[in-house]
Formats: structure tokens, sequence, C-alpha cells
């Protein structure tokens, strides 16, 4: 079976994110099918979950962050250290693309799962890019995530012919029964009002406060992470719109994910519209996804 490095800033367990969540369900499933898989990362590692999974997991550690970037030699290490047959990396994150080009280690194929265009670091997005493309020049394949993210992304220009929609997805076994059950009591405790759910990090522009305001004759439930001044807390205690932190229920916050209220959801709210694709992978249907714009 081949042997697959996997770089990238963070995982989930333990760190929370959209390409965290990617990265960590990818590893596992490969590691079910009988793959060699060895995961690096500059941030904090769950070392159970990768013995239960049966992944290698490889904290390189890093001297802090710059622009979200972490600051890590270590990934040079890794990749001048270890043998794999494929080399993934999940983009954006600019460390480990310079780490690949400087280890100057081609004997297996790279293949890249991109997410997003670096589109606020200007002047620093500029000096990078040039860099970036050297790197799509000698990869293998590129998964975007979305149709419409490869035809908007500046970094992507003239890479189209390497590239591959590959939509991300939701697993299988969620939501489960006990989502469901949930979920009965979510509709009659609402007595049947349609309900809006919004999934993403709770930034300023993405009018979350508008949404809850203005929110009858639905109820409005949200499931994410605050982002520094932007606790809609105010606007919860007003409207009775249910909040959640990662890993809690926006009902009863005894879920892992917020799969129950998803199940009797009118309308999902996502800041990607990959997000909204997902759900074309989940059992529960009728519902309709809505992008709101911007990063997750």
């Amino acid at each position: 079976m081949p042997k697959v490095l996997h770089l990238y800033k963070d995982v989930f367990p333990p760190t929370y994110g959209g390409i965290e969540i990617v990265l960590g369900k990818l590893a596992v499933c490969q590691a079910r099918r009988g793959w060699d898989v060895s995961l690096a990362v500059s941030g904090p590692v769950d070392e159970e979950w990768g013995r239960t999974h049966q992944i290698k997991v490889i904290e390189v550690g890093e001297m802090g962050r710059l622009l979200s970037n972490p600051l890590s030699p270590g990934f040079l290490k890794v990749l001048r250290e270890q043998d794999y047959d494929i080399l993934h990396l999940h983009l954006p994150c600019p460390t480990v693309v310079l780490a690949t080009l400087m280890a100057g280690k081609k004997q297996a194929p790279w293949v890249v799962s991109y997410q997003s265009d670096i589109v606020r670091q200007k002047i620093t997005g500029a000096m990078y890019a040039p860099f970036q493309r050297r790197f799509f020049s000698q990869v293998s394949r590129i998964f975007v995530s979305s149709q419409n993210l490869l035809n908007t992304s500046r970094a992507l220009k003239g890479f189209e012919d390497r590239c591959q929609i590959v939509p991300l997805g939701i697993s299988p076994e969620e939501p489960g029964e006990q989502d469901r059950a949930e979920a009965e009591e979510v509709r009659a405790r609402y007595q049947g009002k349609p309900i809006i759910l919004f999934i993403g990090r709770f930034r300023w522009y993405k009018g979350l406060p508008v949404l809850i305001e203005g929110d009858e004759p639905y109820r409005c439930s949200a499931a994410g992470g605050w982002i520094g001044n932007s606790q809609p807390g105010t606007h919860s205690a007003q409207t009775g719109c249910r909040f959640a932190l990662p890993g809690e229920s926006p009902v009863s916050g005894k879920h892992s994910a917020p799969g129950a209220i998803v199940c009797r959801c009118r309308c999902l709210l996502s800041s990607f519209d990959t997000s909204c694709r997902s759900l074309w992978l989940c059992p529960a249907g009728g519902i309709q996804g809505r992008s709101s714009g911007g990063d997750n």
C-alpha cells in the first residue's frame, strides 16, 4: 500500500477548522484502506487519535505564526528525512510550499488540496506568488473544492489542466439516529417554524447580526467560532437565537456536530459554497444551501 505524507499547519483533532477537519477525515479514511499515512503539522497534535487510527502524527513545532502562517523549519527536516510515495499538501499554507521547494526532493508525486487564494495579505501575497507558481508547475494534481473557486482563483490561472474538482463532503455516518431524535425535539420546540442554520466563523463582515435580528418568522441557529470582538451574545439574548461553539450542538450543547439541527433546518447558510455542496451527501433531504461568501 502507498505511503502518503500530509503537510499542513494544524489538524483536527485537536484544532477545529475547515481544512483541519478535512485533513483529519482524509487521513483516517486512507488509514482504514490500509495506506501507510503520516501527517506533519506545526501546531498541537492528539497522539491518542493517531494511535487509534494508525496514523503517524509528526509535530514539527513552530517558533510562532506570522499572518496566520507558521514559522517552522521543522517541515524541511521532515521532508528530507521521511520516506513517502505521495506528498499531499493542504493549501493555503506558504510555509509547507516553501519547505517543499527547498527540500528539493522530487522522487514522489506532489498533490495539493486547494481551498482558497491568499487575499488579505496583499504585499506578502505578491512576494509569495512566484514561489507558489513555481510549485504549481511541478505538482501532479491540484484538487479544488469547487468549480467556482477554480473559475475565480488568480493563483490557479494557467494551471487549470492540473486541476480536478473534488467537492468537500461529510462522513456518511453523520447525522446519526441520535441526531434525528433530537431533530424531532427541535421541531416540536419551535412549533413547526422554519429553521435557518448558519455554519462558519462568526466574523463581523458576514452580517450575522442582520440575520439574527430579522429571523422572524424563522428560527435562526448558528454553529461556529467567535473571532475577536464578533461575539453575538447580545443579539442571542434579544432574539433567542441559539449559538454553539465548535464541538457543541446549537440546540443542546451535547453533540459533537450540529447534525440534529441540520436534519430539520429549512435553509443552510454557509460562508463557503463547498459547505453547501457537502449537503448533497447528507441523508437529510430538502435542505437548501446558500453561500454568504468570505472565508470560513
